[in-house]
């Protein structure tokens, strides 16, 4: 009777576990006394006219560093060798896909997404690089509403796979300060001029041109003729262009300038 008794056909799990890439074999029936063989490499190096080389004894799960051929078979003793298993390990397909990061101007809306099935999302808008932790969650659908420009960096994970690439999306122009406001006013019997620009921007201003002489703090004093500059800073904002003022007290309810004359025949003013 040799022909009734055949070992069961190995079975290969392959998963990822502290980043490396694990293969474990077990037959499907798993019985007992089972010796199971294997190997692993090109297709050429595992074939010889046919004939499979299997020159690994399985004693527990095995390193894969690389795209190639596992080959196994199970032995069991008064047992038929069972069917020699063969499968192509292809690193790739154990990483998760890169995160895609759509960007809608027009609202000031990110999504993020990933083609893994089950991957889930980490994610940065602060350039740095994310990584596996709740506090970095992406919840699957959200839309981040953004209020600045910003670098977002994302990165999948799943449970016995490698993580994904990191993914990056600059926003470097949807937010830009407010061009500078320049509000000439009479305060008392003093002109003054107030600036202002998007909240919680820095405005520099001078009187000589295009240079940051001063932070403005408050209406300042101008006076007639006087060109006044300035500009807007604020973080994670392009700055505002440069604006300039002329100051004019045409309008105002003002004494007329005083005219002095000399008579030279009398030393008089």
């Amino acid at each position: 009777i040799y022909d009734w008794y055949y070992v069961s056909n190995v079975v290969m799990d392959f998963y990822v576990k502290d980043n490396e890439l694990m293969c474990e074999l077990s037959t499907e029936n798993k019985e007992d006394g089972v010796t199971l063989y294997y190997s692993a490499g090109d297709w050429g190096s595992l074939t010889s006219t046919n004939n499979y080389t299997l020159n690994s004894v399985y004693t527990g799960p095995f390193k894969i560093n690389r795209s190639l051929y596992v080959s196994c078979a199970a032995v069991k003793e008064n047992y038929n060798t069972s069917v020699y298993t063969n499968n192509w390990v292809d690193m790739g397909s154990y990483t998760c896909s890169s995160p895609e990061i759509t960007a809608r101007s027009i609202d000031s809306i990110v999504v993020i997404s990933c083609n893994t099935e089950g991957a889930t999302i980490y994610y940065t808008d602060d350039g740095t690089d994310p990584i596996v932790d709740d506090k970095y969650k992406y919840v699957d659908g959200t839309e981040l509403k953004l209020d600045h420009n910003c670098t977002i960096k994302a990165i999948a994970a799943k449970d016995k796979m490698f993580n994904s690439s990191i993914s990056e999306r600059r926003i470097s122009d949807w937010f830009r300060c407010e061009d500078v406001v320049f509000e000439q006013f009479l305060d008392g019997k003093q002109p003054k001029m107030k600036l202002t620009s998007t909240s919680g921007s820095t405005i520099y201003y001078s009187f000589n041109g295009w240079s940051q002489d001063s932070v403005y703090k408050e209406p300042f004093a101008v006076a007639n003729g006087q060109y006044v500059y300035a500009i807007a800073y604020k973080e994670n904002f392009n700055n505002s262009d440069w604006r300039e003022q002329y100051v004019s007290y045409d309008g105002y309810d003002m004494c007329t300038a005083p005219t002095i004359r000399g008579y030279s025949d009398t030393h008089t003013i």
